[in-house]
This record gives structure tokens, C-alpha cells and sequence, in this order.
């Protein structure tokens, strides 16, 4: 794996920076070898050991929410990782110490167009593309992803460069609480959601 940089997340999850191939499948392929290598150094098993399932559970094509199976003579357990693409970066979030999270990051320079139409999908105060980062980090660890309206997730500030949201549906149960963090990067918006 070769990232550009490693940025600072809380305890127990890594989240690395690739260059991100122009074709879809290589881009794919490098998110997956990534996650793959975080899990294996996080687990202190070989990459090998590591096996990687993005099935949705929905319709069954590979896009679904990713989990990585350790897989040993002795037993099999499960870690938690995400993966989002933006601009030429790859994006990659994961953790033995929790069940699931999710991780979304936009450019820093996002064209004022799309900043816009961000804006209009999920409106409210602040910055539009932090609170779309949030938004899609809570929505990717939720696994049920934009099947839900982003104007259903829901924030309570907590301190600065954190804060923790709930996915709201009308007539459903609210979802548990996410925590979600706000890391710092030069060139990209990121946002890491964790139970």
C-alpha cells in the first residue's frame, strides 16, 4: 500500500490517503488492497488472512457497505472499513475495535456548482461540504447509505471538530448515536463516523 499520508483519527481506526487511478475498477481495486493491509497490521496477521465482502444486502451487486473477514485455521471475527473516492484520492478507514463506521471526504477546492447542489440536498448552517462529509460518513457506517435522506441525519455539536448525529426517518425509531470527526488534511474534507 502506498498512501500519500496517514491522518490522525481517534484510537483503534487508521485512515490513509491513496492516489486514486483514473479507471473505476483500479480505483476500486486499490480502496479494497487497502483495506485489506490496514485490517491485516491493525489484526498482526498478513494480508492474506484478510478477506473483503462489499455485497449489498438490498440487490446483492458489489457496493454495499464493505466488512473484512479475519480468517484463521482457529477462527473467523470481522472488522470495520469504509472506502470513498473524490477527486484523484482513495480514502481509507478502518478498525478492529468496532462493528462498523463509515468515512467521506470531499475535495477542499469542490467546484462552486456542486458546493450548490450540495447545498440544496442537505441544507442548514455552516460549511456545505463539512456537512455533507458528515452527513455520507453517518449514512456509509448506518450501511443503508442514500437509500436514506440525507436531511433525516440529524447533529448535536459536541466540541469543536466533533460532533454526534442520529439518523431520523419520519415514522421510524431513531438510529443510535454516531459520533463523527471532523480530519484535518491540506487538500481534502474529511469526516469519520464511529459508534
Amino acid at each position: 500500500m502506498d498512501a500519500l499520508r496517514e491522518l490522525d483519527a481517534p484510537d483503534g481506526v487508521r485512515v490513509v490517503v491513496l492516489a486514486a487511478p483514473d479507471d473505476a475498477e483500479e480505483r476500486r481495486a486499490v480502496g479494497h488492497d487497502a483495506a485489506k493491509q490496514l485490517v491485516a497490521e491493525l489484526a498482526g496477521v498478513r494480508p492474506e488472512s484478510v478477506m473483503l465482502d462489499a455485497l449489498c444486502s438490498r440487490c446483492g451487486i458489489d457496493h454495499g457497505r464493505p466488512t473484512a473477514y479475519l480468517v484463521s485455521a482457529k477462527d473467523a471475527s470481522t472488522a470495520a472499513v469504509s472506502i470513498t473516492h473524490t477527486g484523484g484520492f482513495t480514502i481509507v478507514a478502518a478498525s478492529i475495535e468496532v462493528d462498523a463506521l463509515g468515512i467521506d471526504a470531499e475535495l477542499q477546492d469542490t467546484r462552486p456548482d456542486r458546493v450548490a447542489a450540495i447545498d440544496k440536498i442537505a441544507p442548514g448552517r455552516g460549511d456545505p461540504m463539512r456537512r455533507w462529509t458528515r452527513i455520507e460518513a453517518v449514512l456509509k457506517a448506518d450501511g443503508r447509505g442514500l437509500r436514506v435522506d440525507p436531511r433525516h441525519v440529524r447533529f448535536l455539536p459536541t466540541l469543536r471538530g466533533s460532533a454526534r448525529a442520529r439518523i431520523d426517518p419520519p415514522g421510524e425509531e431513531s438510529s443510535a448515536a454516531w459520533h463523527v470527526f471532523d480530519l484535518d488534511d491540506p487538500e481534502l474534507v474529511v469526516a469519520l463516523a464511529l459508534p
